[in-house]
């Protein structure tokens, strides 16, 4: 049986195949800076349920580029992708392997101002960011994978059901260990980092769930990178359970009046709701690519060419409010340990006013600067 899918940005066309086996197979067409990429997907029965295990990818002239093999196996009674492995021009092993779901290491507890992390995860097989993770006594990470129900909040992601060759299980997002990098290079070594894996458009109470968990263990700041169109109930009930917790959102990078076209959470405003726009790198103009929105946008930091670190450990230099917000939140984490006993609300306060006392502001928003987040 053939069916044609529709077509979405920057796809020519998606048609699948259900073969005599079962199997299914889909091919996607996709044009890519003047070039075309066909790829070939190919979904069989693991354990009981369709997924996909084998892609190929063809150039425009018809040779074969290489492809990706998923591997899966059970975590915590769960079927789950454990490996990708990266294939050839023949597709043949190469023997690249990349890890989508390994245990965690050990750590050592310590006494650190817990700050949350609500993205995809992290990359914990990464010396430098597991030595800045939290740990209880008995040496496991403190850690959440909400989209699986384990302890393994590992760092890749794609959305349910996506059609996109670009991101999915072949090609996971990495986004949570660049977030952390910048975490741990702002907040003091007394901060270490509550990871949560997690997706926004989920269905359910994911988020209800993540916020229970980062309040029993101490957070009382959360950073959050995504936002999304629809409203978000479950979130803004969350929010009100723990007025303990400040929850620092970034805008978004749509370049779009949040009054006009809202974005949730960052539209509930809320007093432990804090949504951080993203300045250019001299500190003086909105970054090009920030939302903004009076009375819903209400601090602006640095967010060109943000030095961090992607899920392998490559340097890097990136533009985001995803990299605006986590410095805020580092910042959050000096205040905390200054203030222990401090609510939500009140931590939101101590920061814009210490922002305002840098008599810097963007489009009406006080400006944390450089100068204040780097101070001890």
């Amino acid at each position: 049986m053939q069916r044609q899918m529709p077509q979405g940005a920057g796809q020519r066309s998606i048609t699948e195949w259900r073969l005599d086996s079962g199997d299914k197979l889909r091919v996607s067409s996709l044009s890519q800076q003047g070039r075309q990429l066909t790829f070939v997907d190919l979904y069989s029965k693991i354990m009981g349920e369709e997924r996909a295990v084998l892609r190929g990818v063809a150039r425009d002239d018809c040779s074969v580029a290489g492809g990706r093999f998923v591997e899966y196996g059970k975590v915590s009674g769960r079927v789950v992708p454990t490996h990708i492995l990266e294939l050839d021009q023949s597709l043949a092993p190469n023997n690249k392997v990349q890890p989508l779901n390994p245990a965690p290491p050990k750590g050592s507890a310590r006494n650190c101002v817990r700050v949350g992390l609500l993205d995809n995860g992290v990359n914990y097989t990464r010396s430098d960011i597991a030595k800045g993770l939290a740990y209880d006594n008995a040496g496991r990470l403190i850690g959440l994978d909400v989209w699986e129900n384990d302890g393994r909040p590992f760092d890749y992601g794609f959305p349910e059901n996506s059609r996109d060759p670009r991101i999915s299980i072949f090609n996971p997002n990495r986004h949570g260990s660049m977030v952390a990098s910048v975490i741990l290079d702002y907040a003091p070594e007394t901060a270490c980092i509550v990871p949560v894996r997690y997706y926004p458009m989920s269905t359910g109470n994911e988020v209800s769930k993540a916020a229970d968990f980062f309040s029993k263990q101490g957070v009382k700041v959360v950073s959050l990178q995504s936002s999304r169109r629809q409203p978000w109930p479950d979130f803004q009930r969350a929010m009100q359970a723990h007025p303990e917790i400040l929850f620092v959102v970034a805008a978004g990078n749509n370049r779009t009046d949040l009054n006009r076209m809202p974005l949730y959470p960052p539209a509930y405003q809320t007093s432990n709701l804090l949504v951080v726009a993203g300045t250019s790198s001299n500190e003086r103009s909105l970054w090009k690519g920030s939302n903004y929105g009076s009375g819903i946008v209400e601090i602006a930091v640095s967010a060109e060419n943000v030095a961090l670190r992607k899920f392998d450990g490559e340097s890097a230099a990136l533009s985001g409010t995803s990299f605006a917000a986590p410095k805020v939140s580092a910042y959050a984490a000096k205040l905390i340990a200054e203030n222990p006993g401090i609510s939500g609300a009140e931590l939101k306060q101590m920061i814009l006013s210490n922002a305002s006392g840098s008599r810097q502001t963007v489009e009406g928003m006080p400006v944390l600067t450089e100068r204040i987040l780097r101070s001890k």
